[in-house]
């Protein structure tokens, strides 16, 4: 099994299942591609998103037949999934202090340390691995997967980050990144109920944010796929 299968079936908790009733009282479960938590309006499934996904292989349903598209994403789940884009090459690297690196995830963490596609936290070396990755964090892997593996330039002048309400949040060493993911559409900010987007840097990314990430970086950066995201 690939690692993208097995590391989208770790989750933490399951999203609530919505559903309506029929006119004959009947309930229905708003279900889409069989995760009885999924709605087919959500803006993760209107834009394609979570498709191509799925159809890619970046992230898959829990072994109970739910995607939970509101969970939050961890550390070592992204180090998986780029290892998993990168063809699960095997690498060493100096250990971080924090991962046992026979569980599922080790491969992935030692490989994305030694080509620099993370970094951990310097100061204990330590990689924090089921903790949930920010949006900040995530773009900052992103970033260097597009650098280091795909040889990409990922410079940016800013200009459209700073379009966006938050930006001034943006830890400085994520900055950079940040800026990169929105000028390439990966990242385009959380929209409020009044139709303002905000970057919220430092909040925890969810499962439908990620796959929307991944597959515009997939897709549309790294031109690995047959068909485009939609941007929003």
């Amino acid at each position: 099994m690939p690692i993208a299968l097995s590391l989208a079936l770790v989750g933490i908790g399951v999203a609530p299942v919505r559903a309506f009733a029929q006119e004959d009282g009947a309930i229905e479960l708003l279900a889409y591609r069989g995760f009885p938590d999924v709605d087919p309006d959500d803006w993760y499934v209107t834009s394609g998103s979570l498709d191509y996904a799925v159809d890619h292989d970046l992230f898959h349903g829990y072994d109970n037949g739910y995607f939970g598209p509101w969970d939050n994403v961890t550390r070592a789940q992204v180090a998986a999934v780029l290892h998993n884009i990168a063809g699960n090459p095997q690498a060493s690297s100096e250990p971080f202090a924090d991962v046992d690196y026979g569980l599922w995830y080790g491969d992935a963490i030692s490989w994305a340390r030694s080509t620099g596609v993370v970094s951990g936290f310097g100061d204990t070396n330590t990689f924090k691995p089921d903790e949930p990755v920010t949006r900040e964090q995530l773009a900052v892997m992103l970033a260097n997967y597009a650098e280091r593996i795909a040889k990409l330039d990922v410079s940016s002048d800013g200009r459209a980050l700073e379009q966006i309400d938050g930006a001034l949040q943006v830890s400085d060493w994520a900055y950079s990144a940040m800026s990169w993911a929105v000028d390439n559409k990966i990242l385009s900010g959380v929209v409020d109920s009044g139709g303002v987007a905000h970057v919220n840097p430092r909040d925890t990314a969810q499962r439908c944010q990620a796959a929307k990430m991944v597959s515009v970086l997939h897709a549309d950066v790294l031109g690995l796929g047959d068909v485009s995201i939609c941007p929003f």
